[in-house]
């Protein structure tokens, strides 16, 4: 049987600009906000690459935007790599043949 765990904790602080996260500071990040200012989708990529598991988050807002063109361009050469046509086996070179014959 796999194992797929239900939820993963994280211990450790979440910083905002350099500065712990907390209420009595005010300095929370409200979601529904993040995703009204930024998308979604660009949030999730953010934080899954923004970190690693041995290091406190910052969130930086002025990080966020710097993202963006990167994940549009991804995006762009996503949807043209599903939109090409699909090469006939012999125009592929042996690397790309090497999955095909598995």
């Amino acid at each position: 049987a796999v194992f797929h765990p239900r939820r993963i904790a994280i211990g450790g602080l979440l910083m905002r600009n350099g500065e712990k996260i907390s209420k009595g500071k005010g300095n929370g990040i409200p979601l529904i906000q993040v995703r009204e200012k930024f998308g979604a989708d660009l949030y999730r990529l953010y934080i899954a690459t923004g970190t690693t598991f041995d290091a406190e988050f910052d969130f930086r807002d002025r990080d966020v935007p710097a993202l963006r063109v990167r994940y549009e361009t991804w995006k762009k050469l996503m949807f043209a790599a599903k939109a090409a046509a699909p090469k006939a086996e012999a125009e592929l070179g042996s690397i790309d043949r090497w999955p095909l014959s598995k």
